[in-house]
């Protein structure tokens, strides 16, 4: 039996310190919390400040969230809102994780807390933290920085909250997936693990114990690419009057597999059906190339990510012999969470 799976054996003792599984991704950040609805809000933020509070747009999808004090002493007195609220205040104006490489680790815990505002007051929250980051060599140490600590912050209209964040771990992306996957098994599988997420497409393969094997392929093209593309076709344009697509509404479409363009009833069926075809040849071909040396040795070829469940791709990687897995975009998140309770457990819960 392997370390993880003995870990897993120990029981739970009751404490107040809570598992969290953490996945700050380019598209969505999720944020799975012992004794919480799972959150998954767009990877959206906005610097704000409000003198009516009334003012706030609320959102299960997001929230507004106040830094009175704590570690983080660059945020002391900024205000921001977070998710899904930050694009309804301003369609126009509003930063997007997949426009900058670094932004995981620049606005990680502002999401992570616009995540937490969106959950039942509580005036301290203790949590025990494991995340992941899309290359832990470059960016895990500053996400690690980024999140760790006491934040004092003012979620939405509620008086001051106190949150606590110890780091468990920061793992590479994608292996939560590989994790949940070990653990929901009980026994040593290997895996390759295609990763189909809005800033990238990563391709990882894992030994039986849940080893990365190799080195990990990572492609800066993932589904944001889609939707820009989507976003500047003539045809787009023309619905738009001249002018580019709202990304945020096409992103809605994709997601619902509805493929309508807001809520007039515009359909972009025929416009993502041509992207899709030449996104699919650009990037899927070069991820599969990278996989495919591994998957005769693998007992599970799987995508997970997102794009994983994009409206017609679903074909296309069965026929290259992955499979997609249901629930993909939060299945990370759902494995760091199931680390996180190992973790935790072999600490005696504390």
């Amino acid at each position: 039996m392997s370390p993880l799976l003995a870990a897993t054996a120990k029981v739970a003792k009751p404490t107040q310190t809570l598992a969290a599984g953490y996945d700050p991704g380019f598209g969505q950040s999720k944020l799975v919390l012992s004794g919480h609805r799972e959150v998954v809000i767009p990877s959206y933020f906005s610097e704000k400040q409000y003198e009516l509070l009334h003012n706030i747009p609320t959102s299960l999808g997001g929230g507004f969230v106040r830094y009175l004090h704590g570690d983080r002493a660059d945020l002391v007195g900024s205000s921001w809102l977070g998710g899904l609220p930050a694009y309804l205040d301003d369609p126009k104006r509003y930063i997007k994780n997949a426009d900058d490489p670094q932004a995981k680790v620049l606005y990680g815990l502002q999401l992570l807390l616009s995540a937490i505002a969106t959950l039942p007051y509580r005036p301290q929250w203790q949590l025990f933290l494991v995340a992941s980051v899309h290359s832990v060599e470059t960016y895990g140490e500053r996400l690690q920085q980024a999140l760790q600590g006491r934040h004092t912050v003012a979620l939405g209209h509620h008086q001051p909250s106190t949150v606590s964040i110890r780091i468990g771990h920061i793992y590479e992306e994608g292996y939560g997936v590989c994790a949940a996957r070990l653990l929901a098994a009980r026994e040593q599988s290997s895996r390759v693990i295609y990763d189909i997420g809005s800033g990238t497409i990563r391709v990882l393969a894992f030994g039986p114990t849940g080893n990365v094997i190799g080195q990990p392929e990572n492609i800066p093209a993932g589904v944001d690419n889609l939707i820009e593309a989507i976003a500047k076709h003539p045809a787009m344009r023309l619905l738009e009057r001249g002018q580019e697509g709202d990304r945020h509404l096409i992103r809605v479409g994709i997601e619902q597999h509805t493929l309508l363009y807001g809520k007039q009833g515009d359909s972009f069926a025929d416009i993502y059906h041509d992207e899709l075809t030449k996104w699919a040849r650009a990037v899927l071909v070069r991820a599969v190339k990278a996989g495919m040396p591994y998957h005769r040795n693998a007992d599970e070829v799987i995508a997970c990510g997102g794009g994983a469940n994009l409206p017609a791709l679903q074909p296309t990687l069965k026929s290259c012999g992955i499979v997609p897995i249901t629930h993909s975009a939060i299945e990370n998140a759902k494995g760091l969470k199931q680390l996180a309770d190992t973790l935790l457990n072999r600490m005696g819960g504390q």
